[in-house]
C-alpha cells in the first residue's frame, strides 16, 4: 500500500523488518548518468530497460486500459479491478497516464458492517435539542461480538454486563471458549437526519447506564451500519483491528437487539 511504500522512501534508514513486509526496487534515476531534472520522459526508457539488463523480473501492470476516462471506459471493470486491489490491503487503484503524467483515482467500494452503539459522550445526554443533535458531531463508541452467542439468555447477560463495564464468564461447559463480550470497534459522530438523531437522543435518556469519565454506557440494542474504506490488524486495539474512513451510514431499525456483527467478520471482505 502507498503508505508503506513512502516509508520505505529513504533507502539509507529503513529498517529490515520494514523491507521485508513490502519488498521493493529502488532505483535512483535522477543520480544515475544524469543530474536532477533530466526529462521525465528519458527516466522512464531507463526505468523500462533496466530490470531487463540487470536480469531482474519486470512487474507487469495489475490493470491496463487504453483510454480513461472516455465515454468508451468499462466503469464497472475499473470498479471491480479497484475492489480486487482491497485483497492485497489497498484502498482502490490510481491510473496514471503513459505520456502526460494525469492521474486519476478510482476507490473501491466502501466496507459495510453492522455494529452496536455500546456510549455516547455524557454532554449529548442533556434535556435540550441542541444535546440531541450533537450527535452528529461527537465521537460515540459502537462495538462487535467477540464470538457467536450460545443462547438468547447468554446474548442478555452480556449486553447488561456491558451497560456496568463488566464481562460475563467463560461458559463452565465449555473449556477454551471465552466469555461472550463486545470489543470496543470505533469512534464515530452518528452523522443522520435531525429527526432520526432526536428519537435517538430520546432512547438514550431512556436507557444510559454506568458512567465512565466523559461517556455513557448505554444498551447496546441499537444496531448501526458502519462504512469504512480500510481495515488493518492492529495489538494495539482489543478487537485486533483499526479501521481507516470510518461513517455512520443508518440506523437498523429493523434490527435485532444484539444483532452486531462478530469481530472476524471485518476480514472477511479482504
Amino acid at each position: 500500500p502507498g503508505g508503506r511504500l513512502v516509508a520505505l522512501v529513504d533507502v539509507a534508514t529503513r529498517a529490515r523488518k520494514g523491507a521485508d513486509a513490502g519488498p521493493t526496487l529502488h532505483l535512483a534515476l535522477t543520480d544515475w548518468h544524469g543530474p536532477d531534472g533530466d526529462p521525465r520522459a528519458r527516466r522512464a526508457r531507463l526505468l523500462a530497460r533496466w530490470p531487463a539488463a540487470e536480469g531482474l523480473a519486470a512487474l507487469p501492470p495489475i490493470f491496463t486500459t487504453p483510454r480513461w476516462p472516455s465515454p468508451e471506459a468499462d466503469d464497472a471493470e475499473l470498479v471491480q479491478a479497484a475492489h480486487a486491489a482491497r485483497g492485497q490491503g489497498w484502498s482502490g487503484l490510481v491510473l496514471r497516464h503513459a505520456t502526460s503524467g494525469a492521474a486519476w483515482a478510482v476507490r473501491a467500494p466502501i466496507h459495510r458492517v453492522r455494529a452496536a452503539l455500546q456510549y455516547v459522550p455524557g454532554d449529548a445526554l442533556g434535556a435540550s435539542s441542541a444535546a440531541a443533535l450533537s450527535l452528529g458531531f461527537v465521537d460515540c463508541g459502537f462495538a462487535l461480538w467477540n464470538r457467536l452467542p450460545r443462547s438468547e439468555e447468554e446474548q442478555r447477560a452480556a449486553m447488561t454486563a456491558a451497560m456496568s463495564g463488566q464481562f460475563i464468564d467463560p461458559p463452565p461447559d465449555a473449556p477454551g471458549v471465552e466469555g461472550l463480550r463486545l470489543l470496543p470497534l470505533a469512534r464515530v459522530p452518528i452523522a443522520l437526519p435531525d429527526a432520526e438523531l432526536l428519537r435517538l437522543h430520546e432512547w438514550l435518556r431512556a436507557n444510559a447506564g454506568q458512567r465512565f469519565g466523559g461517556v455513557h454506557a448505554v444498551a447496546p440494542v441499537q444496531v448501526f451500519e458502519l462504512g469504512f474504506m480500510e481495515v488493518r490488524p492492529s495489538r494495539r486495539h482489543r478487537i485486533g483491528a483499526t479501521l481507516a474512513g470510518v461513517t455512520v451510514l443508518r440506523w437498523l431499525l429493523d434490527a435485532p437487539p444484539g444483532g452486531a456483527q462478530l469481530a472476524d467478520d471485518l476480514f472477511l471482505t479482504h
